[in-house]
């Protein structure tokens, strides 16, 4: 190419070469020189690699402080309750409502409670005294059938023996559920606990006993206390808090609302032996053997009936499901799924058993049966069918034992059955630890309801049991479950006075003893945040509200009662002249009475081991030894002073080193000797029947 012709580019490339090098290399010079080209942006600020950690690290420090800073860089606003505040106003002055402020202003301009800004505190009566008290003396044996949890709590109540005999003492009582009604509508309008609250707290949440111990020296009443509940009871302490998860607090009330029976009236432990427990009633009859067999029959056929309605409750569950899952997998459009059947309710939430309000219509709740699908007369019942007519039949058996026991029968007896509720709520809340007993698992234990695993500490939470709703004082109706006590406007029986009982079982052999009977209730201001702060702080956390200390020291106790001794004996002949006699020992083993009489004479001690043949055969040696010793043999006469005429006896007792005296006459018409014989002769023909075991508790 000429020279000539080449252009401005061509005839100075390299010169534009080096320029752009150099221009190059003064950008690199420049950026490692004067800048990081590794640098990121944090914070506003480019760092580089070197000072990124030193950085988080400053952050970190001063993120640290400011969590252990108890003063927060944020402004304190009140977190209001917007739909609780709407309904407290609309319930509490419905012509005072004012306007709210839009909701998206930094909240309601005016406190949602008294006029001046003040969450109102409320008058908050206590539950009247339980009236008309009944007790019941006995004894029995444990059942081997009983769950090991349980036992263990038995154990320590009636000791560690084979066999398992314990001594008894049942305390009956009528609770007014109306009088508690009355004292909550009682008062200011303006600081009555609102209705809505209790409507859903009525019910019973424990019953107890309060004792008194006679000091037969002094003639003192002396050692009182508050009976702990027994194993399995499920019962919450007045005086026990109750803290717990929202969730966990609306399953306590489900579980007492749906357990009023349980809970009312404690089941009697499993028995071994013909004759069963029966509640303490003045009017009622002791049974004869005709008697016992009927209601050994009719609480078997009563647990019987609650099996299968558990059962088919279990079955129409697994029904529903598989047709709501059919459902789901027929319906195209998953975003307009046809929800699944379910029952409607009868009175509260819907389980299985429902029925109306309080009184007994064995209405209720309709079947989930879809319209336009009726079924015809030869299909066979569905479950919801099959589960009122066991409710039925329940209601009836009950029914008759109330008949045969000569008990009036209340709303609870004509209640169907809604499942019990399992394991329970322990220590703390239950009737735990110090507190009471419950199923394993749940109240107590030291544990939660459930005794040793349930009597005290905090504990269990067991999972509702059976699939019975809250509720009912109802007839069994449909499918729903019934709600406790009746809802306002519904039709409620002429009366709600409900027969109540508990147990005590940690008794000792020969004292004396008398009862009140403490019942508590679901407190109406438990877990409710709209109260004045220190009535908040007594009660938020109190599941259980009991009845007014002075009210109940001032109420009567029952008449005393005398447990049996561990030994009775009787002097059923004697002479004098020979200075020998025939005692008649007598002593409760394996749950029925056995006597032996020994040939006593001055010196000898009254009674010994001896080898006896038992009831259903077999032999054992039997400790008969009254801790007595025979004295002497006296020929008195009807004046000499000491009791009447005839041949006495006189006895020394080695731990006391008192004498004292008794005649063949007056022990041989005995009042206990006669009540021993009729109860021995009873379980004698009892017998002729087969042992027994009640295999469960009675329940009502």
């Amino acid at each position: 190419m000429n020279p000539k012709d080449a252009g401005f580019f061509l005839k100075n490339i390299e010169k534009l070469v080096l320029g752009v090098s150099v221009l190059i290399l003064l950008v690199v010079a420049w950026w490692f020189l004067m800048g990081n080209p590794f640098a990121i942006e944090v914070g506003g600020r480019d760092l580089g690699p070197g000072d990124i950690t030193d950085t988080i690290a400053r952050k970190a420090e001063s993120l640290d402080k400011a969590l252990k800073n108890d003063v927060s860089a944020l402004p304190d606003r009140e977190k209001l309750e917007y739909s609780e505040a709407i309904l407290n106003q609309m319930a509490e002055k419905p012509t005072s409502m004012q306007s709210l402020l839009p909701l998206a202003s930094g909240g309601l301009t005016k406190e949602w409670g008294d006029d001046d800004g003040v969450a109102p505190s409320y008058n908050l009566p206590r539950p009247p005294i339980a009236e008309g008290l009944m007790t019941r003396k006995g004894h029995a044996v444990l059942s081997d059938n009983i769950p090991t949890r349980e036992m263990e709590g038995f154990i320590k109540l009636v000791g560690n023996h084979q066999p398992r005999d314990f001594s008894y003492v049942s305390v009956a009582a009528t609770f007014d559920m109306d009088e508690w009604v009355e004292r909550l509508q009682s008062g200011d309008k303006d600081t009555r606990v609102p209705a809505r609250w209790w409507n859903s707290m009525l019910g019973i949440s424990g019953v107890m006993l309060q004792r008194q111990e006679l000091d037969e020296a002094t003639g003192q009443w002396v050692n009182e206390v508050f009976v702990d509940p027994i194993p399995g009871q499920l019962a919450f302490k007045p005086t026990t808090k109750f803290k717990a998860t929202s969730l966990q607090s609306k399953e306590a009330i489900m579980a007492v609302r749906g357990s009023q029976e349980r809970i009312a009236r404690p089941e009697f432990p499993m028995t071994k032996g013909n004759i069963s427990w029966s509640p303490p009633n003045e009017d009622a009859q002791e049974l004869d053997a005709e008697g016992q067999r009927k209601l050994a029959r009719l609480n078997g056929k009563i647990a019987s009936l609650k099996e299968r309605i558990v059962k088919m409750q279990e079955q129409a569950i697994r029904a529903n499901e598989a047709a709501a899952a059919s459902a789901d997998r027929a319906q195209p459009d998953r975003g307009a799924r046809r929800p699944a059947p379910r029952a409607t309710r009868g009175g509260d939430t819907g389980g299985y058993g429902g029925g109306g309000g309080y009184g007994g219509d064995t209405g209720g709740g309709r079947t989930s049966r879809p319209r336009g699908n009726a079924r015809t007369a030869d299909a066979p019942p569905t479950p919801e069918e099959q589960i009122a007519l066991l409710q039925e039949q329940l209601i009836e058996a009950k029914i008759d034992r109330d008949e045969l026991l000569g008990i009036e029968s209340d709303v609870l007896s004509r209640q169907g059955y809604t499942g019990d509720y399992g394991g329970g709520y322990g220590g703390e809340g239950g009737y735990g630890g110090e507190g009471g007993y419950g199923a394993p698992g749940g109240y107590g234990a030291q544990g939660g309801y459930g005794a040793p695993g349930g009597y005290g500490s905090p504990g269990g939470y067991g999972a509702p049991g059976g699939y019975g709703a809250p509720g009912g004082y109802g007839a069994p109706g449909g499918y729903g479950a019934p709600d406790a006590y009746g809802q306002p406007g519904e039709a409620q029986p002429e009366s709600r006075k409900i027969q109540v009982w508990a147990h005590d079982l940690s008794i000792e052999s020969g004292k004396v003893y008398r009862y009140r009977l403490v019942v508590s209730v679901l407190n109406p201001l438990y877990r409710q945040k709209r109260v004045e702060k220190t009535q908040q702080e007594e009660n938020f956390d109190k599941i259980s509200l009991g009845p007014d200390t002075q009210e109940l020291n001032a109420s009567p106790w029952s008449d005393p009662v005398r447990v049996d001794s561990k030994h009775y004996f009787f002097m059923v002949k004697g002479s004098a002249q020979s200075q020998t006699a025939r005692a008649e020992v007598w002593r409760v083993h394996n749950g029925r009475w056995v006597n032996h009489e020994f040939e006593v004479r001055p010196g000898d001690p009254i009674g010994q081991v001896v080898n006896k043949q038992l009831p259903g055969g077999g032999q054992q040696d039997l400790d008969l030894y009254v801790g007595l010793v025979m004295v002497d043999l006296l020929q008195a006469s009807a004046s000499s002073g000491l009791g009447g005429g005839g041949v006495r006896m006189l006895y020394l007792d080695p731990e006391t080193n008192r004498i004292d005296s008794r005649s063949e006459d007056n022990d041989r018409n005995n009042a206990d000797r006669i009540r021993l014989q009729n109860e021995l002769a009873l379980e004698a023909e009892l017998a002729l029947s087969g042992p027994g075991d009640t295999g469960a508790p009675l329940t009502y």
